[in-house]
């Protein structure tokens, strides 16, 4: 491979598209990975380098286009994100593609087996099933990842797997490659088979997986070789030892699934990983557990695919090679590999990787560090990426939490005030929902506590909607209908819904925004403004209802309109009364504790928030000021001083909905929480709120608990957290 990190420093190259470059934290066989910072969104991203390319490769352009596009299309909580890729022109005439990832701290699996300390078998598990979520995930969308290995499973906070590499080793592999059987080359000591003679199919990536389940339970690897030929030989030719020679506490069953998940022919194997992990697991805690057969390709025949940009489709059968078809495919794949393109195996002495097994984490705890604020109750860790959506239960001792990473979480908030600290290493939720489709969940509590409606946005201007249980059960079937922008509960247990309808050509109907109502059954819906806005605003939490459910705000065609409901037994209607203007585009609000005050901030008041009477018909605004000594530079390392901002501008706010004192909250984009009393010019109240485990990362979202004395902040640091704070009045 070609030294990426001579070749930059040598060509004085210190960006990669927007992404400025910090350090080098990585190398491995497929390229180099880069700490870098991104301007734009202020936050760190790892940039992963491939190997340099010619500018007139149009080959390698097109399928890195095409690979890149395909594998940022996976959208699943266990598999690494990809947030862009692109391609650096060099001054050499060359180019450098590369792709930009979430920068995970906490290693990979692969140093944790190189720490000879015992790890527990329901973490093992815990991380399997992780694993196996996100391959089934994504071979459910035809994508196969043919480098399943430790190495490629990061794990944040000692706990969270996020799978890495999709479609790497395919971008490396050119089509002439293909032909002469030198693709798909994983890794000797985790590849099945037929990854030898350059073919891989879905359960080349199930075979990958029961191997590492194999190190994982016997302290070794089924096949080690003195070269990487040799290895590859064991993996086709001969059978793996018995589990049970290694650890005789394995029962049969358990040994008789793994073995299955290392058969030689693709089709006998399992072809769901999580059906394999799941037996697995019941095998190694009831001893008495009978074999269940596994289904395979025969039995979900979607699954038998191979990827077909690599071979014609009529070649769909994989057969186990003879012995001599097998030596020559591996030799030409070896060479291939020494030749440097993807990495060093060659025909070097292989050194083992395995160890017996891996450390043990300490039990979670949501308790602050002793460093930390009193005014601090609960650090809560679970989320991918900083949840913009949160719903506290009537009661107030539940909180469910949603975002970006397609997680819908419950947090047992009065339960873990009582007792923060975990005794194993089970999560700090108490509930979990994934939504598969897509992103941009939102979530609403209904005003009984008895139901909480989640909706997701789906990749077709469409969204998805149902209603579950407290404790995140479905009740009902989802409901696909036009894009929602937000979503909440009337007094009557109705739902209210902006919903987007697109421009109608056939009928020449311009798009438009439509409010409705629907039963908590998801069976009747009644459009109550067939033309609540025409150009609003792509913000979740667009339309506000006041506490006691009759008063409404949302924007439309750039001003605040402000209405009422009228809920009868039979029907519900609403009356706009009042608009007002707004200085600018995007905007954020929420009503106070009265049901009359409406606070509002908007893009243009860096450094305050506004507050009217939804009585005075004049709609004379009152301000909330920030003073200046309190308004500091970002003091984030990572973040250099832009002369052009003094100081972080609010982000987020929230409104108390049991009091007037404190009356309003708001989030900076510097880490820091205000509050203040409803008063004209008021400063805010013993404040700020800051945290040393979230330092100067930006409050994402805030939301105030029903009966106000506690306030949940989410932030944009690397282990997402949601901050649980006391208010006091």
């Amino acid at each position: 491979m070609i030294n990426t990190y001579t070749t930059l420093q040598r060509l004085n190259v210190n960006s990669l598209g927007r992404y400025q470059i910090l350090r080098r934290i990585g190398r491995g066989n497929t390229g180099d990975i880069w700490l870098c910072r991104d301007p734009r969104l202020e936050r760190q991203v790892a940039v992963k380098t491939l190997p340099i390319h010619p500018q007139q490769d149009r080959a390698f352009a097109r399928r890195f286009e095409r690979v890149a596009r395909a594998v940022a299309a996976l959208a699943h909580p266990h598999i690494l994100q990809i947030h862009d890729y692109g391609k650096q022109p060099l001054p050499s005439g060359e180019t450098l593609p590369y792709i930009v990832l979430p920068f995970i701290e906490g290693g990979s699996l692969q140093d944790y087996l190189k720490s000879n300390q015992p790890l527990p078998a329901d973490k093992a598990f815990m991380l399997l099933k992780q694993a196996a979520e996100a391959i089934d995930h994504a071979h459910q969308q035809h994508i196969i990842h043919r480098d399943i290995k430790p190495a490629n499973m990061l794990i944040r906070d000692g706990r969270w797997l996020l799978l890495a590499d999709f479609g790497i080793a395919r971008l490396l592999t050119s089509p002439e490659q293909d032909a002469r059987g030198e693709s798909d080359l994983g890794t000797p000591e985790y590849m099945a088979p037929e990854q030898a003679q350059g073919r891989a199919t879905t359960t080349s990536d199930i075979y990958s997986l029961a191997v590492i389940a194999y190190q994982l339970f016997t302290g070794h690897l089924p096949f080690e070789g003195e070269t990487a030929l040799a290895t590859m030989m064991q993996h086709a030719l001969e059978k793996p030892p018995s589990p049970r020679q290694f650890n005789a506490a394995l029962s049969a069953t358990f040994e008789r699934i793994l073995l299955q998940g290392l058969a030689k022919e693709p089709q006998q194997r399992p072809a769901l990983a999580g059906e394999m992990v799941e037996q697995l697991e019941h095998a190694y805690k009831h001893t008495a557990h009978q074999y269940v057969a596994l289904r395979t390709q025969y039995d979900l025949p979607t699954l038998a695919f191979e990827d077909e940009s690599i071979h014609d489709a009529t070649h769909q059968k994989v057969t186990r090679p003879d012995r001599r078809q097998f030596l020559l495919g591996s030799a030409v794949a070896v060479a291939f590999v020494t030749g440097g393109t993807l990495g060093t195996w060659g025909w070097l002495r292989h050194t083992s990787t395995s160890s017996p097994i891996l450390p043990s984490q300490p039990p979670l705890s949501a308790r602050p560090a002793p460093s930390e604020s009193r005014d601090l109750a609960l650090v809560l860790t679970g989320h991918n990426t900083a949840p913009t959506q949160m719903a506290w239960s009537p009661d107030s001792k539940t909180l469910i939490t949603a975002g970006d990473d397609t997680l819908v979480l419950r947090w047992d908030i009065a339960s873990l005030l009582q007792k923060p600290d975990r005794s194993d290493t089970s999560p700090l939720y108490s509930g979990k929902h994934l939504q598969y489709e897509f992103d941009g969940s939102l979530v609403a509590w209904s005003r009984d506590g008895q139901r909480v409606a989640v909706a997701n946005y789906l990749n077709n201007n469409k969204a998805q909607l149902g209603i579950f249980s407290p404790q995140l059960t479905p009740l009902t079937p989802p409901l696909t209908l036009e894009r929602y922008f937000s979503l909440c509960w009337l007094p009557n247990n109705s739902l209210v819904i902006l919903r987007f309808i697109p421009e109608d050509t056939s009928k020449k109907t311009p798009s438009r925004t439509e409010m409705c109502t629907l039963d908590a059954q998801l069976q009747n819906l009644h459009v109550i403004d067939p033309n609540a806005a025409k150009n609003i605003s792509f913000k979740s939490d667009t339309l506000s209802l006041s506490p006691d459910g009759t008063q409404v705000a949302f924007l439309r065609d750039d001003n605040i309109v402000i209405g009422s409901f009228q809920i009868s037994p039979t029907t519900t209607s609403w009356q706009p009364r009042s608009t007002l203007p707004l200085p600018s585009s995007s905007y954020d609000a929420a009503w106070a504790a009265d049901s009359q005050t409406l606070v509002m901030f908007t893009n243009s008041d860096a450094g305050s928030i506004s507050y009217f009477s939804s009585q005075d018909k004049a709609l004379m605004p009152h301000s909330l000021q920030i003073p200046s000594s309190l308004r500091k530079p970002t003091d984030d390392a990572n973040i250099p001083l832009d002369p052009t901002i003094s100081a972080p501008s609010i982000n987020c706010i929230a409104c108390n909905p049991a009091s007037l004192t404190p009356a309003v909250a708001a989030g900076t984009t510097g880490g820091e929480i205000f509050l203040w009393n409803r008063q004209e010019n008021a400063h805010p109240i013993h404040g700020p709120l800051t945290s040393t485990t979230t330092g100067t990362r930006s409050v994402k979202a805030l939301s105030w608990s029903p009966d106000g004395k506690w306030l949940a902040a989410s932030y944009g640091d690397d282990n997402a957290s949601i901050l649980i704070w006391k208010v006091r009045g």
